[in-house]
């Protein structure tokens, strides 16, 4: 795992996009479930560089297999509300990231049950989607002085050099980028939504129904997060578009590498 990592928000990935990625040499990370946007034949080129993101749900049900099947490097565990709801299933979670681990890949727990975590990504309120209550200078200090013997990577709101020279500097193994790489040249948002992250600020972002833009008025009741993700992202003129912090320092549409090498300039 490189020290800078795409953070695998779904529906913003693509094949191009991984392999400026790989490019720019950071890793690239995908959202695995129902509704990847990478072509299932392709992970296969890419599974040893690939940072891979599922529900912890998909995991229950015997997706084991397809992840054996791929023998990724990283596998990151999304608990949320399925973690909440397994209560007495947790040592079965445990046997399953044992077996994935004796395969050699690594486990990673996102904001869940960081004392049985193998690895800790934490991430702060600063960040696009879900995001914890915290920010992610406390909540990664707080880890860090909890957990010192853990690996923890950090997510959340980060857009600047000074940001991932601290974090790397004091210990974080990787810093996670989302909002600023969903705007860049090779990023698979279409156009309209590019111009939209370019003119909105974080102060336009909404917690409902995750931490990003509303480009239309929603009903908890009738929304559709995938659907109204998808239609952000390929329109940018309805729909949903999860973005952080970052959006204050989304000046225009740059390449990837461009922006990689302003983040690690003062490594």
């Amino acid at each position: 795992m490189k020290n800078i990592v795409s953070a695998p928000m779904n529906q913003v990935y693509s094949r191009e996009y991984v392999e400026a990625c790989i490019d720019a040499d950071i890793t690239p990370g995908i959202f695995m479930g129902k509704d990847c946007s990478i072509p299932e034949e392709d992970l296969i080129d890419f599974k040893d560089y690939l940072y891979v993101s599922l529900p912890m749900v998909l995991l229950m049900n015997n997706y084991i297999n397809k992840i054996k099947k791929y023998n990724f490097k990283t596998i990151e565990i999304i608990g949320g509300v399925w973690a909440r709801n397994l209560g007495s299933n947790i040592p079965e979670v445990v046997d399953i990231c044992n077996k994935i681990q004796d395969d050699g890949t690594k486990v990673v727990f996102k904001n869940w049950r960081p004392e049985i975590a193998p690895i800790i990504l934490c991430k702060g309120n600063e960040g696009a989607g879900r995001t914890s209550n915290d920010s992610l200078f406390k909540r990664f200090n707080d880890l860090k002085s909890e957990y010192p013997n853990k690996e923890i990577l950090v997510s959340g709101g980060i857009y600047s050099s000074t940001q991932v020279k601290y974090y790397l500097t004091n210990g974080a193994t990787a810093c996670f980028i989302g909002t600023l790489f969903a705007s860049c040249k090779e990023s698979p948002l279409c156009l309209e939504a590019k111009q939209v992250l370019i003119k909105a600020a974080y102060s336009h972002t909404k917690k409902f129904p995750q931490n990003g833009l509303q480009l239309s008025n929603f009903k908890k009741i009738d929304f559709n997060n995938t659907k109204e993700l998808r239609t952000g992202v390929t329109t940018g003129k309805s729909g949903v578009i999860y973005a952080g912090r970052a959006l204050d320092f989304i000046k225009e549409i740059r390449p990837l590498k461009d922006i990689v090498n302003d983040l690690r300039s003062e490594l």
